[in-house]
């Protein structure tokens, strides 16, 4: 769960709308804080980005598919999309959370790969 979490909130950190919020300076005040959420938060976004990273890069790797996210997509429509497919595929709730965030995107957003 913490993984799927920490997915969603680096796929809302990667969208045009969030992008434009959360800034580098952003993410220094919370990771230098002295509240500890922010700290929480801080290492959260960080696993979440390196988690999604990850997950990119082996589906790629082993499947040659990506995901395309269209301009002005945001963190609360990727919500909607991986909360749906979750729902629509209890079968899989038993594998890895990243594995299942993006095959939810890439199921709705898939790269169209071009021959090599």
């Amino acid at each position: 769960m913490v993984r799927l979490l920490a997915t969603v909130l680096l796929l809302g950190c990667l969208s045009t709308e969030s992008k434009a919020a959360f800034t580098g300076m952003d993410l220094l005040e919370e990771c230098t804080g002295s509240v500890p959420q922010m700290k929480a938060s801080c290492e959260a976004w960080i696993a979440g980005f390196d988690a999604a990273l990850f997950g990119a890069n082996e589906m790629r790797k082993l499947r040659n598919i990506s995901v395309c996210i269209p301009e002005g997509f945001t963190g609360k429509q990727a919500v909607l999309v991986v909360m749906k497919y979750v729902k629509e595929h209890p079968e899989l709730l038993h594998n890895d959370a990243g594995a299942i965030a993006f095959l939810a995107l890439w199921s709705s957003f898939p790269c169209s790969e071009a021959p090599h």
